[in-house]
């Protein structure tokens, strides 16, 4: 770096297919209109990015860093397809929210509570929470998948 620039660090991989981030906008904008008609309560609102990474778990979204797999067009149509559809489908976009928010509340986390947002024990409470149900209730990730369809 030459005379005092700064680096910026990238937020969009350039080789990345655009549609899986497409598909993260579509689900943030349908969660915060689900908020904003008071489907969901927003005393949860600040959880908001808690929510959409639950949601891309129980949807079975792979982590927008899954590596090469994220420069083919099949691959992001594959996996972001079936999202889509869902979201295009408020019921059953509020069905899976409604399980993230559901994660959240059997987590324990005090809601009222916005040092939890700062906290990456939040993160590992919430990704234990997420496990335990998965077990206590006998579903598989499997069974998720098939559930989607």
């Amino acid at each position: 770096m030459e005379g005092g620039e700064r680096q910026v660090p990238l937020i969009f991989n350039p080789e990345h297919k655009p549609l899986a981030y497409y598909t993260s906008a579509l689900a943030y904008y349908c969660l915060i209109s689900l908020f904003r008609k008071k489907r969901i309560d927003v005393k949860y609102k600040k959880y908001t990015f808690f929510i959409l990474a639950l949601f891309g778990k129980l949807v079975g979204a792979p982590a927008l860093n899954s590596g090469n797999k994220m420069r083919t067009d099949r691959f992001s149509e594959r996996i972001c397809s079936p999202i889509i559809a869902i979201l295009s489908n408020e019921e059953k976009a509020m069905g899976f929210f409604n399980q993230a928010i559901l994660v959240i509340t059997k987590s324990k986390l005090k809601i009222a509570d916005k040092e939890n947002l700062k906290k990456t024990s939040t993160t590992k409470l919430l990704e234990n929470t997420y496990v335990e149900l998965l077990k206590k209730h006998k579903i598989t990730e499997l069974q998720l998948a098939h559930a989607r369809e």
